[in-house]
């Protein structure tokens, strides 16, 4: 019985080498599936997909079931995403976000909402200040960890649910869900945060990446919503282990 042929559209979020010229691709599907597929003759210079599957791009791939890797075909670039890979503050912001959806996703587990969420953080990075390229990822991340299950209470006590005021000095506890109030952080071990760093992380929650592009944050905050952000999926998720480099731009 022949193997099954489809044809998917996908984000590259990984490549590994197998043998020679072959790779080993980690890619997001439209359907914000993971799929892990075979491209021989991927890392030959003159060979069909020498340029159609690099990191962070996007394409449309037809491919055939496998036992355990499924087997790229072809291969026709839709957006290559260029600058992420070769400007560096764009390139060390892209990592943590392909590192924590090659983490997250599943092969049997469709998120419907990551593959649009992930190609338009993508078109923002690239096309932001690079200035502005660590909110991004922060943005992202929390995103993306929200989508995903993990979406951090930072407008309500993570324990009572009663509403934090805007710039309320509330502590926070990661593995209790998020903020916390004055009472129920005497029942946790909550650690103190900057209210400012609260109503930040809020706000790249809810925002679209157009307005997060719009944003005005300093070098020093950023750092530390990726930080908190890092943190927060660390907890819940995965060690995402290309996070640091972005605490040196």
């Amino acid at each position: 019985m022949a193997a099954k042929t489809y044809s998917e559209n996908v984000i590259v979020l990984r490549k590994t080498r197998l043998r020679e010229s072959d790779l080993v691709l980690t890619l997001l599907a439209e359907d914000g599936r993971q799929i892990r597929a075979v491209a021989k003759g991927a890392l030959k210079p003159a060979g069909s997909f020498a340029s159609r599957l690099e990191l962070y791009s996007h394409a449309n791939v037809l491919l055939v079931e496998g036992r355990s890797l499924d087997i790229v075909k072809e291969a026709r670039l839709v957006n290559a995403h260029a600058p992420l890979r070769f400007d560096y503050e764009r390139s060390v912001c892209a990592a943590p976000m392909a590192e924590l959806l090659a983490h997250a996703t599943q092969d049997e587990l469709p998120v419907p909402r990551l593959f649009p969420m992930t190609e338009t953080a993508f078109d923002c990075l690239e096309g932001t200040e690079p200035e502005k390229a660590r909110l991004v990822c922060a943005a992202f991340l929390l995103k993306a960890a929200s989508v995903l299950g993990f979406r951090p209470s930072l407008g309500h006590c993570a324990e009572c649910g009663s509403p934090r005021p805007v710039g309320a000095p509330w502590m926070i506890s990661i593995p209790a869900g998020g903020v916390l109030c004055p009472d129920c952080g005497n029942l946790h071990d909550a650690q103190r945060i900057s209210p400012a760093i609260i109503d930040w992380a809020n706000a790249l929650i809810h925002a679209t990446f157009a307005q997060v592009a719009e944003f005005d944050a300093d070098a020093t905050l950023q750092v530390e919503l990726v930080r908190f952000a890092g943190s927060w999926i660390q907890a819940h998720i995965a060690n995402l282990k290309s996070l640091p480099f972005m605490y040196a731009l």
